[in-house]
């Protein structure tokens, strides 16, 4: 898996809160101890948040879903996507994706025309 930037600075602002308190990395704000199950965190925190932001309730696991599909509407490769999400094989990717996958033509096959023809065949 690969950690970009925004993720990886998302941590390093976590880590104010709970480096060296433990071996989590994500606490329960309230209690400064780790979150004893999804309960707490989707009633507490989730539902909230997604009210204050003016988005419908979804199930925290759809960030999956959401994560997949911007990542391939962005252009990111199939491939990459489904190293990201952990799968072990493409299918799933395209089995519930395949509609975020751009059609349009961005110039592929362009750059192996450009490293392995000569400019007169170009």
């Amino acid at each position: 898996m690969t950690l970009r930037k925004p993720a990886l600075d998302a941590l390093k602002r976590q880590k104010q809160h709970s480096f060296l308190q433990g071996e989590y990395v994500f606490l329960n704000p309230t209690t400064r101890e780790r979150f004893s199950g999804d309960d707490s965190i989707r009633e507490d925190h989730w539902k909230p948040t997604l009210k204050k932001a003016g988005v419908r309730y979804r199930k925290p696991y759809m960030t999956r879903h959401t994560f997949a599909s911007m990542m391939l509407m962005s252009g990111e490769t199939p491939l990459w996507v489904q190293r990201q999400m952990g799968h072990e094989t493409l299918e799933m990717i395209y089995k519930h994706y395949a509609k975020w996958i751009p059609t349009e033509d961005r110039g592929e096959g362009k750059r192996a025309v450009e490293m392995f023809h000569t400019p007169a065949e170009k």
